[in-house]
């Protein structure tokens, strides 16, 4: 058997999104063989014949070093750089648009989407100075790409870091994220069957050609007015079931 050179990561930076992303997809119900073999070949860059052709104890070892690094803490890093281009986390989540909130909602956090939610999240840094930094404008067809080249680490630390900041949009604004029986604003029929459209639609008036300044709307803004629009369905709701009963 010739000699195989295996390069193992030792940190979450040797493991890029990409990587990350394809092992994550793998049926938890699969052979531990498959799993091992998709591993070495996903992370170490091995040929998979040449991982089913290492001898079992040889191919544990490797995998043992991999599970050391993947079950350590990722740390969140404000920006990085990537082919030569500097990326950076936005610089203000509360100024954060309803179109990027209404896209990073789209691909409900889950690992499938997580190219496309760092390439909202992480953007071109356009000018800098000091610590502080301003990144590209949002667009939707953005390169996730390239983002999937970005360290695996970085995009886990970057979700969970949004996610906890996503809490404090869902507290402020229970009208629109709890679930009500009326099927108003935040409530089953508004969520489940339309997604956030309702709330562009509502904001929009019915005008589609303000649907592009809508999006463009502070999504505190935006929240604030579909909260106000759901108080005001709610008494309406009340007032006529009061004048009726």
């Amino acid at each position: 058997m010739r000699e195989l050179k295996v390069i193992v990561p030792t940190s979450w930076e040797d493991i890029t999104l990409e990587a990350y992303m394809k092992f994550s997809a793998i049926d938890t119900d699969a052979k531990e063989e498959f799993i091992q073999v998709k591993a070495l070949a996903y992370f170490c860059g091995i040929n998979e014949l040449d991982a089913m052709d290492m001898k079992v104890k040889d191919r544990e070892a490797i995998i043992a070093q991999i599970l050391e690094v993947l079950n350590r803490e990722p740390e969140f890093t404000q920006a990085f750089s990537l082919f030569g281009k500097d990326y950076g986390f936005h610089p203000n989540l509360d100024e954060i648009t309803f179109g990027e909130f209404i896209d990073l909602e789209k691909y409900q956090y889950n690992m499938e989407s997580l190219d496309k939610i760092m390439a909202i999240l992480y953007r071109p840094i356009v000018r800098s100075m000091g610590d502080r930094y301003e990144i590209e404008p949002y667009n939707a067809d953005g390169d996730s790409e390239v983002i999937k080249k970005m360290s695996a680490g970085t995009a886990i630390a970057a979700l969970l870091f949004f996610l906890s900041h996503r809490n404090t949009f869902v507290d402020a604004y229970p009208e629109i994220f709890e679930p009500r029986s009326d099927g108003g604003i935040g409530g089953d029929n508004f969520l489940k069957k339309w997604g956030w459209f309702a709330a562009i639609h509502r904001l929009c008036d019915g005008d589609p050609t303000r649907a592009d300044s809508i999006t463009s709307l502070p999504l505190h803004r935006a929240l604030f007015w579909l909260a106000y629009e759901s108080d005001r369905d709610e008494y309406e709701r009340r007032r006529i079931k009061q004048a009726h009963g």
